[in-house]
C-alpha cells in the first residue's frame, strides 16, 4: 500500500519528497557547487541539530493540525512550493480522500529526521530536513509518514511534502 496525494500533485511531491542522504552529498557537493561548509553543515554539525528541532517542532504541530481534520488550516501551514502547486480546496479534497482512507492516527512514532541542504527539485541552497514517522492509522497497516521541512524565507519551517507508504516489513 503507498498512499499519496493524488496525480495533480503527485508531480510536486515526488520530486519534493526524493531527498538525499547525508552520504551521498560530499559527492554532490561536487556536482552541484555547493561549497565544502554547506556540505560539512549537511553531515552532522551542531548547528544541524536546533534546525532539526525547529523542523520536528513545526512537524509535530502540523500533524496536530491534520489529525484533528483542520486540512484548510493545514494547506495555510505549508511551504510556498505547495500552494504553487495545488490550491486550498484540492489539498483539503486530496487529503481528506487520503486521511478517510487510513482512518485516525493511533500511534506515531519519530524515526528520523535528517538536514539536507539539497532536495532534488527545489533550488540548489536551501535548509531542508526530512523527517519520518512510523504511523499506526486505524483502518490501514504499519504505515511510514514522510514529510520534507523547509525554512522559507520569513525563518519559518512549513512542510514542503507529504507522504503515506506502508512501512518496510520490520
Amino acid at each position: 500500500m503507498n498512499i499519496s496525494i493524488p496525480a495533480r500533485s503527485a508531480l510536486l511531491l515526488v520530486s519534493v519528497l526524493a531527498t538525499l542522504h547525508a552520504q551521498a552529498l560530499p559527492a554532490l557537493a561536487q556536482q552541484t557547487n555547493l561549497s565544502s561548509e554547506a556540505t560539512e553543515r549537511a553531515i552532522g554539525d551542531p548547528i544541524n541539530q536546533d534546525a532539526v528541532k525547529a523542523a520536528t517542532e513545526a512537524t509535530n504541530r502540523w500533524l496536530a493540525i491534520v489529525d484533528a481534520g483542520n486540512l484548510a488550516d493545514s494547506w495555510r501551514d505549508t511551504a510556498a512550493v505547495i500552494k504553487l502547486g495545488v490550491t486550498e480546496t484540492d489539498w483539503v479534497v486530496d487529503l481528506n480522500a487520503i486521511r478517510g482512507k487510513v482512518g485516525k492516527a493511533t500511534m506515531r512514532e519519530l524515526k528520523t529526521a535528517q538536514f539536507s541542504t539539497t532536495v532534488r527539485g527545489a533550488p540548489l541552497t536551501g535548509e531542508y530536513v526530512t523527517i519520518s514517522y512510523l504511523t499506526k492509522f486505524a483502518s490501514a497497516p504499519l504505515a511510514t509518514e514522510t514529510l520534507i521541512v523547509s525554512k522559507e524565507a520569513d525563518g519559518v519551517w512549513r512542510i514542503a511534502g507529504y507522504n503515506i507508504a506502508k512501512a518496510p516489513d520490520q
